[in-house]
């Protein structure tokens, strides 16, 4: 993500079962020259509600881009999405589980103006177990996992630990 990642504070989270961490969800960004854009449009991306084909069924229906992969609109999201949830039909993971995370990265849940990333571990295994870096374009993807926190941190992820 671009600077400017600040962690504050601790947010409730409903239901508590996908979250990792007790600290606010990655948010936002702050424009190089450290400036705010007033009127019309904003420095800090707001949360947006979406409509996702592959990931409404998972709860994501808020979210703002970019995205963590540079997508700055829902059809490149959604386009990254369908091309990984079909080349990774072998998947050893839970067809759910893998989603979700593919969700996490692609359409990110944004909670308060702050987007919750998936979890670092569970980020590396999906990209492995599911051979996502063999798809092409998508050969860099485990870069990617680097970037966002280890489960149990202080920064809230999305996890898969407990996921059916």
């Amino acid at each position: 993500m671009p600077g400017g990642n600040m962690m504050t504070g601790i947010p409730q989270w409903p239901g508590g079962n996908m979250m990792s961490g007790n600290a606010q969800p990655h948010g936002g960004f702050v424009m190089p020259s450290g400036n705010t854009i007033r009127g019309i449009f904003s420095a800090i991306p707001q949360c947006v509600p979406v409509k996702s084909i592959n990931c409404d069924k998972y709860g994501f229906n808020s979210t703002k881009f970019p995205n963590y992969i540079g997508h700055a609109r829902l059809a490149e999201a959604e386009n990254a999405l369908t091309q990984i949830f079909t080349n990774t039909v072998t998947c050893p993971i839970p067809k759910a589980s893998a989603e979700m995370i593919g969700c996490a990265t692609m359409i990110p849940l944004c909670i308060n103006g702050k987007t919750v990333p998936p979890c670092q571990e569970d980020c590396r295994e999906v990209i492995i177990k599911c051979k996502v870096n063999q798809i092409p374009n998508f050969e860099m993807a485990e870069t990617i996992c680097s970037l966002f926190p280890k489960r149990g941190s202080t920064t809230n992820c999305i996890s898969i630990q407990n996921t059916p």
